[in-house]
Order: structure tokens, then sequence, then C-alpha cells
């Protein structure tokens, strides 16, 4: 990345600039031919610099939203294993969670200036703190607005999604705020997506079906509402399946926390399931141990949540010794990333 904007940028943007210039001179040079040379250089100096300024600033942004989401997943990680960031920390992650500027959503008349990811990152980063519930009452009166005919979007007016669905579920829920939700409609939508294969599949997303049949699933656990016997069936074997083939088999923790995910969501895990999931998390943590965490975030988010999933059913077979170590590295990367966050 870094020669790319020092060097190979420049020179790319450089190269097409004078061959458009160029070629502008051949064709339409009489009718410049009072523009000296001073002032075409010039020219280019000035809209390549332009040019370069606005994809750094895109880039910039994109950098941004990245490291808020691996902040917030790194806290949410301390948050699921109990281990409470120091008072520097947590003054430096409520610099991120302002970041998302739900203080100016009465202000904002942008329907795509947040989207349900945001709000579902910024609850999660700012819960317990006083400073912000009256932003979280502004921020869950516009995850309202999120809610269509069907499921929510990921702002107002746009199509239900089953990922948009599930995370404000999961803030709703967390909230106690379920009761403005019409279970009845939902429940058929969420019915419509599901495949013949058991699986379940939302027409408007790229995402994988074993990814969106947790979303559906854990949307109907929340509501206590199940799928009809015989599609739950055909389910829960496509995803017993998809676990035992495809996640344990190719060492994915994201399949496999969506496929545990699911099973849990269907009361469907056995004790066959929950010994050998025990048995790969124990040497999955092994190696995150021996791991940049910070680099690896995202694994390490997909294998504490496992492990929050497994520790009710199998604590005797979980390493505490392993996880407390884990713990500690993942506070330590978290305190990296957070430390070119200046406290105001």
């Amino acid at each position: 990345n870094i020669f790319i904007y020092t060097l190979a940028l420049p020179v790319l943007i450089t190269s097409f600039t004078l061959a458009v210039y160029f070629t502008i001179d051949s064709v339409f040079g009489s009718y410049f031919k009072n523009i000296s040379i001073r002032a075409g250089l010039l020219f280019l100096i000035i809209y390549t610099c332009a040019v370069l300024i606005i994809i750094r600033a895109c880039e910039n942004l994109r950098i941004s939203q990245s490291k808020r989401g691996k902040i917030y997943q790194l806290s949410d990680c301390l948050k699921i294993m109990s281990k409470d960031p120091n008072t520097e920390l947590l003054q430096k992650i409520d610099v991120v969670a302002k970041n998302y500027k739900i203080g100016k959503l009465k202000n904002s008349n942008k329907k795509q200036n947040l989207t349900t990811n945001d709000i579902y990152e910024y609850i999660g980063l700012v819960n317990g703190n006083s400073l912000h519930e009256t932003f979280i009452d502004d921020a869950l009166s516009w995850l309202l607005k999120c809610q269509g005919t069907d499921g929510f979007g990921l702002w107002p007016g746009s199509c239900p999604g089953l990922y948009s669905t599930y995370q404000a579920f999961s803030v709703l829920s967390e909230k106690g705020m379920l009761d403005k939700i019409d279970n009845d409609r939902l429940h058929l939508w969420i019915k419509k997506l599901q495949q013949p294969d058991g699986l379940f599949k939302d027409p408007w997303s790229k995402r994988d079906t074993w990814e969106q049949t947790y979303y559906a699933a854990k949307c109907l656990s929340l509501i206590d509402l199940q799928i009809d016997s015989t599609e739950s069936k055909l389910c829960k074997s496509k995803i017993q399946l998809i676990l035992e083939e495809k996640a344990i088999r190719l060492d994915r923790p994201d399949i496999i926390f969506f496929c545990l995910g699911t099973l849990d969501s269907l009361n469907a895990l056995d004790e066959k399931t929950i010994r050998k999931l025990a048995d790969w998390l124990i040497s999955q943590i092994d190696k995150l141990l021996l791991t940049n965490i910070s680099l690896n975030y995202e694994s390490v988010h997909f294998t504490v949540m496992i492990y929050q999933i497994l520790y009710p059913h199998t604590r005797s077979l979980i390493g505490s010794e392993s996880m407390t170590l884990l713990t500690e590295r993942i506070y330590i990367a978290l305190k990296a990333e957070l430390s070119d966050i200046r406290i105001s």
C-alpha cells in the first residue's frame, strides 16, 4: 500500500493525465493555442494533486471505518470474556464511538448517513456509558425507522435483509424493545426466504447461505418462534453437513460460528457435536496464541463467540488457562489499536 501511494499511483495518474492532455491538444489544439505551456503544466499539476487528495481521502475513510470495526470486535471479545478495559482505554473507545456521529442524526436528512451495522457497533461500544444515553435513544429511534413492511433495511426506506434485521433484533432485544416489532409479519417474511434445501437465502444479499441461515434462525429464536418441524429438520441436516464437511475440515472459524449458532438457535446441538467443537476450540486457541491478534482479529472474534456458545454446554472441556492468556493478548491488541487516539 505504501509503495502504491508513494510511487506507482502518482505515476499512473500522471501518465493518464498526460495522455488525456496530449490527446486534447492534438484534437483541439487550435482552440487552445493561446494557452501557454506553463499554464498547461500548472493545470496538470493541480489536477493530479486534486485526484491524489480525493483518492487518499477516500482511502482514509475506508481505513477509518475498518479500524472502527476492528476496535468494536476486539472490545466485544473482552466483553464476552468479562475483561473490562481501564479508564484510559474506555475514554479512547468513547472517542471512537463519537466518530459514528450519532449525535447528528436529528439534524441530518441523508437516508444513507448511517447503516444498521453502524448502530449495532455503536451500541456495542457505548453500552453502560452514561455519557451516551441521549445518543442511544436517538440511535434506537433511527433504527426503528429502518423497519419496513417485512424486516429491517440497512437504512430507512431500503429493502429488508436478513443481516440488517438480525442486527436490529440484537440491539432491540438487548434494550428490551422487541415489542416494537410485528412478530407475525416478520415470521411470514423469514419463512418465505427458506429454500428447498432448508437453508435461508436473501435474494438481495451475496452473503453465504449458512451465514444468512444463522441470521434467520437467530431472529426467530429472539422472538420465541420456530421454523416448522419439517423445514427445521431439513435446515438442521444441511447445517450439520456444512459444519462437518466444510467448516471443521477447512478450519474456518466464521463458518463454524454460523453453523454452531444456527444449531444452538434451533435447539439442535448434540453431545457429539459439542465435544468435537470443544476439541477444535482448544486447538484453535493454541493456534491464535501464536499469531498476531490484531491482524487476525476477525478469526479471534469468531473464536471467542464460538467459546461463548459452547461454554454453558461444556465448561470442563475448555482450558481456562488458554482463554485467560488469549484474553490478555486481545487486551494488548486493543490497547495497541487505540494507542494513536488522543483523548480530548
